[in-house]
């Protein structure tokens, strides 16, 4: 019989979650106004990639001040909702690069100065690991980014961070716990003690939170599906 200790031994090991970094944004948060923050979180909560668009073109907002209401929307939540597992020390480089480009451009691709998160089983070749949530590709880096990340980065869009998923995308496993890995730990609803749904549960969630304005994640049978039914992810 599992005892008390051994119990909580469990919670905690079930709980895993690898600290965030946020020093890198430290600054930037530190420096947004009251103003992008409201406008941020509304277009975060309610907006469309084209109004953050049109945000950017009216000069209400700077890809790089989204990007650190981005990251402070995390800070504040995802201790609890564990959707992210890391995040981008390059995103406000990418983010200030978008901005310096903006005005030179005659056609502003729609991604264009976008904060991204990506599901951790796409390569990004930089500073981020690349695990699908697995204990035992910890520390694995990606020695290039997967095509459909290299069409981002070409079209202005920011790699925010990875998302947490249903370990190996759940191909190791056909009866693991929806939204938990090794690495994030796991991954829980924003509306409630629901279901999050499988593998690409923290896409899911961290969207439906407002972390970020978009996020991809892979299908193999309902991985898609299931997380944006159990979360009202539509974006």
């Amino acid at each position: 019989m599992t005892n008390r200790n051994t119990r909580q031994q469990l919670a905690n090991t079930r709980n895993r979650r690898e600290p965030l970094n946020f020093v890198p944004f430290a600054a930037a948060i530190s420096a947004l106004t009251s103003h992008q923050i409201a406008l941020a979180n509304a277009l975060l909560e309610h907006g469309t990639v084209l109004d953050i668009q049109t945000a950017f073109r009216d000069g209400q907002l700077t890809s790089k001040a989204f990007v650190a209401c981005c990251v402070r929307r995390i800070q504040q939540y995802d201790a609890r909702l564990n959707s992210v597992v890391e995040l981008n020390p390059d995103a406000l480089i990418a983010a200030s690069a978008a901005d310096k480009e903006r005005p030179q451009l005659t056609i502003i691709p729609p991604l264009h100065g976008i904060p991204i998160l990506l599901k951790d089983n796409i390569d990004t070749g930089d500073e981020m690991q690349t695990t699908a949530g697995a204990a035992a590709l910890m520390g694995t880096y990606a020695a290039d980014d997967a095509f459909l990340v290299t069409r981002l980065r070409e079209n202005g869009a920011i790699i925010l961070g990875k998302n947490n998923l249903s370990e190996w995308a759940f191909w190791m496993s056909s009866d693991g716990a929806s939204g938990y890995s090794f690495r994030g730990g796991q991954t829980r609803n924003p509306y409630g003690k629901f279901d999050v749904g499988g593998s690409s549960s923290g896409s899911g969630v961290s969207v439906a939170a407002g972390f970020a304005p978009l996020s991809i994640g892979t299908e193999t049978c309902g991985s898609l599906t299931s997380p944006a039914a159990k979360t009202g992810w539509s974006h």
